[in-house]
């Protein structure tokens, strides 16, 4: 399967992506965006440091991270992962203000800078041919060396999703090196799609968008840089 715009790309898997996460607001926006930033610094998270740096009561933060999905916690019950973004290693490396960060899937490194407020260098693997996929990318844009890389979507199944995001989403989110490898790897799974790198980053930003209502993230106004770097 070749590459897709997202405008072509069925609103149905698009759709069932973004259901994954409900919108945030309030008191639950500010937590969430606390929790990335520290676990941006690279160290587990406890819930007294989370509410103290969202400004609310250790209460309504251990609340929050017990309700909400996609949430892996340490045998010290602090924070490890949260949607996206963990200090476990993985196959895709964030470089950010000089932590060394990981991801679950592809799209996370393309979607976590805007929320981060940063830029991140980012190192993946094509599952494929073993190559190396190495991006800078930012809140206005993402920039590739070499070849720009393909990224696999699949829509997941919400029960599925909620109970394990990791093993029955992340685990066919994919960065491929070139269009035959990405082709080759949807033949084995024809239920996946595949978007251009510039594609997959809008799309993380409409996710942004959806999931923080009322947040100045990017406008969207500076469009991706389509040029190798």
């Amino acid at each position: 399967m070749s590459s897709m715009h997202l405008d072509r790309v069925s609103e149905a898997i698009l759709e069932a992506i973004l259901r994954m996460h409900a919108p945030l607001a309030g008191t639950e926006q500010r937590l969430s965006l606390a929790l990335y930033r520290l676990l941006a610094a690279g160290e587990a998270v406890s819930a007294e440091a989370l509410a103290h740096a969202a400004g609310v009561e250790r209460g309504q933060a251990e609340i929050a991270i017990s309700g909400w999905p996609a949430v892996y916690r340490d045998a010290g019950d602090r924070v490890i992962g949260y949607w996206g973004l963990t200090i476990a290693p993985t196959r895709h490396r964030m470089l950010i203000t000089g932590k060394q960060l990981y991801a679950w899937c592809a799209w996370d490194t393309l979607f976590l800078p805007e929320l981060l407020e940063t830029a991140a260098h980012v190192e993946s693997v094509c599952p494929v041919t073993g190559a190396r996929i190495a991006l800078e990318v930012g809140p206005d844009g993402v920039g590739a060396e070499g070849e720009r890389p393909l990224v696999s979507f699949v829509a997941p199944d919400p029960q599925k999703a909620a109970e394990d995001v990791v093993a029955n989403f992340c685990h066919f989110v994919h960065f491929f090196a070139t269009e035959q490898a990405g082709r080759r790897w949807t033949l084995e799974h024809p239920a996946a799609i595949l978007a251009t790198l510039d594609e997959a980053w809008e799309f993380g930003r409409r996710r942004n968008a959806r999931y923080y209502p009322g947040k100045p993230l990017s406008s969207g106004a500076h469009p991706p840089r389509s040029a190798s770097r």
